[in-house]
């Protein structure tokens, strides 16, 4: 109809400029990843895919480094207390971060000073981390004169180097749950839990009905992160234990320094395919039993 013309040209216009919008707008999004995507390539994923392929290449045999690191008791007793290490930081930050994440959902005074002490372990770089922990849990450190100072009748006995660096690694990762705890707890409708108490449930059982089955995502995220971190660790176990005490980041670094390239690629391939599959089926798994999305 002509009389429609110039509203038909309008809406045909303004057609137009959504699907340029849309079109243009997702290749701009494509686009402005391309950075990104340029770093996972040159610094995450060319060096596994070299260490991949270098853990595969001895005159022996493609199977022969692997074959001597399973074959090697030290080595699968590194690799067993490297996991260890990773999943016991995070079962204990997993417990410490719930109420600290209450904590910071409160609105109280002093809430900003709490706040920067409960971060505050994520700015202290690793290797003073370490140093930190040892200087406070050696024999003769401040915890122990503490306790001589205000419990002298108490003798507190001497933690071992493998306890020292779970506390170490478990005060340097802590607050990385805590904060995705914090954020996860922020995203639950108050509503939903009013509702439940209204009903008549205590407020344990609203926590463990309605409140825990929500923060499961963000527990599982902060979970897998301090795993990772935990457990590829390199600066704390070599403050704390020195040479008393060997990981596999530990390991891949001797065998680097001794120019054993291949041993360090396939222990390094070793410690990533091993933790990825059991942070997958953990993940999996609790996702399973708290019918998590």
């Amino acid at each position: 109809m002509p009389g429609n013309f110039p509203q038909n040209l309008k809406l045909f216009l303004l057609n137009l400029l959504l699907k340029l919008r849309f079109t243009y707008g997702r290749f701009l999004a494509y686009v402005s990843m391309i950075p990104a995507f340029a770093l996972f390539l040159a610094f995450a994923f060319t060096p596994m895919v070299y260490s991949f392929i270098g853990s595969f290449q001895a005159p022996e045999g493609a199977l022969y480094w692997y074959g001597y690191v399973f074959s090697n008791p030290r080595l699968i007793r590194d690799l067993l207390f490297t996991i260890a290490v990773g999943f016991a930081t995070a079962t204990i930050s997993f417990f410490i971060s719930i109420p600290a994440a209450l904590i910071l959902r409160k609105n109280f005074r002093g809430k900003t000073l709490i706040h920067a002490i409960l971060m505050f372990p994520l700015v202290v770089p690793e290797l003073i981390a370490g140093y930190s922990i040892w200087l406070t849990l050696m024999p003769r450190g401040l915890l122990y004169s503490l306790a001589n100072y205000i419990l002298p009748w108490i003798t507190l006995p001497e933690l071992s180097d493998e306890v020292k660096l779970i506390i170490a690694c478990t005060w340097k990762y802590f607050p990385i749950m805590t904060l995705l705890t914090a954020a996860g707890w922020e995203g639950i409708d108050p509503d939903l839990e009013a509702a439940a108490r209204t009903l008549g449930a205590s407020p344990i059982t609203t926590f463990f009905k309605v409140t825990l089955p929500l923060l499961i995502p963000s527990l599982i995220s902060g979970y897998v992160l301090v795993v990772l971190r935990a457990a590829g660790q390199f600066s704390i176990t070599l403050v704390i234990g020195g040479a008393r005490l060997t990981t596999i980041p530990i390991d891949v670094w001797y065998q680097y320094n001794l120019m054993n390239l291949n041993l360090a690629y396939t222990l390094a391939v070793i410690l990533t395919t091993v933790m990825v599959t059991l942070v997958i089926i953990f993940t999996k798994v609790l996702r399973r039993l708290y019918h998590a999305p």
